[in-house]
């Protein structure tokens, strides 16, 4: 075996190493996104009903194009709403209305339906 088919073996088993611990790494990363995202949601008693969702009808016949224009959506429409979603986030309207995206860990899927 020359030194380069020698060198390419050890790759493709430090690969086979990594693959498996590199996916658990991944999985784990996941479980803690959604285990935040539902204790943002717990903490601030969160229900469908207090989110401004960006597509309202489901049906993508509203498009704002930026989180400046659904805020302003919003304060045209005299939102009520506590929370809003956005590309899949939840964030609060009071931030939307003045065009500011703090980060949360809320995602609107983890919401409980009842």
């Amino acid at each position: 075996m020359s030194d380069i088919e020698t060198l390419i073996a050890e790759i493709r088993s430090l690969k086979n190493q990594i693959d498996p611990l590199v996916a658990a790494k991944t999985k784990a990363i996941a479980k803690l996104e959604t285990l935040r995202s539902k204790e943002f949601i717990r903490v601030n008693n969160i229900t469908l009903d207090d989110v401004q969702h960006s597509d309202p009808d489901g049906t993508g016949g509203i498009w704002h194009g930026t989180f400046m224009t659904f805020g302003k959506w919003m304060a045209d429409t005299k939102s009520t709403k506590r929370f809003c979603e956005w590309n899949g986030r939840i964030y609060h309207t009071s931030d939307a209305l003045i065009g500011r995206m703090s980060h949360t860990s809320g995602r609107y899927e983890d919401i409980p339906n009842s």
